[in-house]
C-alpha cells in the first residue's frame, strides 16, 4: 500500500466524459462546478478554462513544481519580462498568490496559517498571544486582521506596514522551497485585492531567498531548530562584533531563538544568523531545548519523522523498498524492536501506535526512556538511510537536513 500519495486520479472515457476516480480528484473538481472551455493542449495534458464571467485572467505561464527551487526560475523569468499579473502556487491544501508589476512584487496572499499576517506579527514581536486572541475574536466578522489590530490600538500603523512586508518575504521564501504542486501566472489583477501596496524588487526577493535557503542549511549543522537556546560564555574574548551586539544583549540563557526573534522584533532567521556568528566567535554556546520526559512526546516526534520519510520514499517510487528494509532492521519481531513494536505497527504511513508503544516500553523499567530514545533514533536514522540507498544520495541528504531537529530531539 502506498501511503500519503495524492488520491487524484480521474478518468476520461472514449466519449470525452470526465469522471473523478479518487477522493482528491473529486474534491478538486467539486470546487469547480460550472461550464468550461477545453483548450488545445499536448497529449497527456488537459487544459480547461471556466467561461465568463467566472474566468480569471489570461494564463501567460503555467507548469508543474517538482523540486525545491522551481519557483526561483519562475521568479527570474517574471523579473525579466516585467509582466503585471498574479502568480498562483497550488499544492495539496496550500495556495499562495504573489502580485507582480514591472519586475516588482506588490503584495502576497496565503492560506497557510504560519504565513498569515497575525502569525507574522506574533513572530516579529508586534503582538502577544493575548493580542492575537483579541484580534481574532473581531476578525471572525470578516474585517481584515491588520485593520482590527489598529482599531484596537494594539499596534502602530508603522508596525502593520513592517509586518506586511515581512509577510510578503516569508510567503516568497516559502514558495522558493515548495517542492510539489503547480504554478500559474494570470494576466492582470484587481488592485483592490491588495492589503497594501509595497514595491519590493522581485530580483532582490529572489537573491535574499536563495541566500537564506543556503545559509539556513549551513546554520542547521550547529543549530538544528529555533527551539535551541544560546547561553553566554562568561570568559568570552571581549565584546562581540557590532553586527551581533543587539542580539547578544538580550541573550539570557533561557530564551530560545524563537523567543529572541520576538523580543528583538527581527524574527527567527536574523537572530539565528547572529547566534551562529556569536558561537563561532566564542561568545555563546548553544544548548538543545529542554527535553520532555514523556514517552508519548518522544513517540510523536518519531512518528512525524517517520511519516515524512515515507512520504519522500513514496514520492520517489521507493516506498516498497523502504518498508522492506525497515521490516528487516526491526528483526521480524525479535530483540528490542520486537518488544517495542509488539502490536504497535508500523502503519502504512510508517507511524507507530503511540499508546501501545508507551505500554510496551514499560517492560524496560528504569531504562525505559533511554531505551525508547536509542531505539527510535536508530530506527529513524536507518529509515533515512534506506531512502538514500533506494532513491539516491541526494534524497538522503535532503531528509537528513529536514529532520535534523527531530533526530536531535530523539538522540539518546
Amino acid at each position: 500500500m502506498v501511503a500519503n500519495r495524492r488520491q487524484d486520479r480521474a478518468r476520461v472515457d472514449a466519449s470525452g466524459a470526465i469522471e473523478p476516480v479518487e477522493v482528491d480528484a473529486r474534491r478538486e473538481l467539486a470546487g469547480r462546478e460550472g461550464s468550461y472551455r477545453v483548450l488545445p493542449s499536448p497529449r497527456g495534458v488537459v487544459l480547461m478554462r471556466a467561461e465568463l464571467p467566472v474566468a480569471v485572467g489570461v494564463i501567460r505561464l503555467a507548469g508543474e513544481i517538482n523540486a525545491p527551487g522551481t519557483v526561483c526560475d519562475v521568479f527570474m523569468m517574471l523579473t525579466q519580462m516585467g509582466w503585471r499579473g498574479q502568480l498562483v502556487l497550488s499544492d495539496t491544501g496550500v495556495t499562495r498568490s504573489l502580485f507582480f508589476d514591472k519586475g516588482n512584487v506588490l503584495g502576497a496572499q496565503t492560506n497557510v496559517a504560519e504565513e498569515r499576517l497575525g502569525a507574522v506579527m506574533y513572530r516579529y514581536g508586534a503582538l502577544s498571544e493575548e493580542d492575537l486572541a483579541r484580534v481574532a475574536a473581531h476578525t471572525r466578522r470578516g474585517a481584515r486582521f491588520g485593520a482590527v489590530a489598529l482599531e484596537l490600538e494594539l499596534i502602530s500603523q508603522r508596525d502593520v506596514y513592517r509586518c506586511l512586508r515581512h509577510q510578503v518575504e516569508e510567503i516568497s521564501f516559502s514558495a522558493f522551497a515548495q517542492a510539489s504542486g503547480t504554478f500559474c501566472f494570470l494576466d492582470g489583477f484587481d488592485a483592490s485585492k491588495l492589503v497594501s501596496h509595497h514595491v519590493i524588487a522581485a530580483q532582490a526577493l529572489l537573491m535574499d531567498g536563495v541566500t537564506r535557503m543556503d545559509e539556513i542549511r549551513y546554520f542547521r549543522e550547529k543549530i538544528p531548530s529555533a527551539d535551541y537556546v544560546p547561553v553566554r560564555v562568561p570568559s568570552s574574548p571581549g565584546r562581540p562584533h557590532p553586527d551581533y551586539a543587539r542580539t547578544f544583549e538580550v541573550i539570557d540563557g533561557t530564551r530560545s531563538l524563537t523567543e529572541l526573534g520576538r523580543l528583538t522584533g527581527r524574527g527567527e532567521f536574523a537572530v539565528t544568523k547572529d547566534v551562529y556568528g556569536l558561537e563561532r566567535s566564542g561568545h555563546v554556546i548553544i544548548r538543545p531545548p529542554a527535553r520532555s520526559g514523556g514517552a508519548r512526546d518522544i513517540l510523536e516526534v518519531a512518528n512525524q519523522a517517520l511519516r515524512a520519510v515515507h512520504v519522500a520514499a513514496d514520492a520517489a517510487g521507493k516506498g516498497r523498498e523502504l518498508r522492506k528494509g525497515l521490516a528487516s532492521f526491526a528483526g521480524g519481531g525479535s530483540g528490542t524492536h520486537g518488544v517495542l513494536f509488539l502490536m504497535a505497527g508500523p502503519e502504512a504511513d510508517g507511524t507507530l501506535d503511540v499508546e501501545r508503544v508507551a505500554e510496551n516500553i514499560q517492560r524496560f523499567g528504569s531504562a525505559a526512556e533511554r531505551t525508547l530514545r536509542r531505539t527510535l533514533y536508530d530506527y529513524v536514522s536507518f529509515a533515512i538511510f534506506c531512502v538514500g540507498a533506494a532513491a539516491g544520495r541526494h534524497h538522503e541528504e535532503r531528509l537528513g537536513e529536514d529532520l535534523r531537529a527531530a533526530l536531535a530531539a530523539l538522540e539518546p
